[in-house]
């Protein structure tokens, strides 16, 4: 981990649970000090996107499921 590395929540599957996500990071900058401990500040705009996409899923589900009602 750098001091430059992102940090996110990424939900997974169906039920949604919830994971740590550490993306980025170059070997440019020096890593956090040994003894300090870092602190972890996920984009508060990612979960907003999380919530777009599953409001999408869901109309899509609603679409199939009204497309499919006769059958």
């Amino acid at each position: 981990m750098r001091r430059d590395t992102q940090v996110g929540l990424e939900f997974q599957g169906l039920t949604g649970i919830a994971a740590v996500s550490f993306t980025g990071g170059t070997v440019d900058p020096p890593p956090p000090a040994p003894t300090a401990f870092p602190k972890l500040t996920a984009d508060p705009g990612g979960l907003l996107d999380m919530q777009e996409r599953i409001r999408a899923t869901l109309r899509n589900v609603d679409k199939i499921i009204a497309d499919n009602e006769v059958a």
